[in-house]
């Protein structure tokens, strides 16, 4: 049986684009959602899912711009 290799100390795994897109997306609704039920904040949907289809949109083309980037690199 082959132990599977480890990163080095201190490397971060590669996530992708939209994994993080995904993950930013859920934590800015729960606390639109939560500052909503507090009395805090008043936002309808109709702000509420372009917001969110910019902010995944914008980390889906981060996260490319840099994977080609680091493609470009390992050549």
């Amino acid at each position: 049986m082959s132990v599977p290799e480890t990163a080095p100390s201190g490397a971060f795994p590669e996530f992708s684009a939209g994994v993080l897109g995904a993950g930013l997306g859920f934590l800015l609704l729960g606390v639109v959602f939560l500052l909503q039920e507090l009395g805090l904040l008043t936002i309808t949907w109709s702000v509420i899912v372009p917001a969110v289809l910019i902010v995944v949109g914008a980390v889906t083309v981060v996260g490319g711009v840099v994977g080609v980037h680091r493609r470009r690199g390992r050549r």
